[in-house]
């Protein structure tokens, strides 16, 4: 659709996404309402180590969306010379975490911020 409206110089207005992909290059015809990606995880580390929780980890859904996120998180910790303290993924369109949360809980973050559809969410919330 990109090409498309950009060609026809058509405005897309509402995109519910923090993609990159609709936000560079510039492109005058569209209208994002919603935040980036990398803002909304900066403004998470930024939130969370302001309350002095230094020690993060991340799940993340194993694609474009998940890998988006954690680059973000990744971004932000850097920035305050600090480093993801554990990682777990999910495959999209599953909800098989128990391997991740494991992983995750053997770091004993302070935090976990976490990049996934919703269904794969509530399983690692629950152990």
């Amino acid at each position: 659709m990109l090409p498309l409206f950009t060609e026809a110089k058509v405005p897309y207005v509402g995109a519910f996404t923090g993609a990159e992909l609709l936000r560079s290059p510039f492109n005058r015809y569209i209208f994002n309402v919603r935040a980036s990606y990398f803002d909304e995880t900066e403004a998470i580390v930024q939130h969370l180590t302001a309350m002095s929780v230094n020690k993060i980890a991340v799940f993340y859904q194993n694609d474009a969306y998940g890998m988006a996120g954690l680059t973000g998180v990744e971004r932000a910790l850097k920035k305050r010379n600090l480093e993801i303290a554990a990682r777990g993924t999910v495959e999209r369109n599953t909800v098989d975490v128990a391997k991740s949360v494991a992983e995750i809980g053997k770091a004993q973050p302070q935090a976990v911020v976490m990049i996934s559809a919703y269904n794969p969410a509530r399983p690692s919330l629950r152990k």
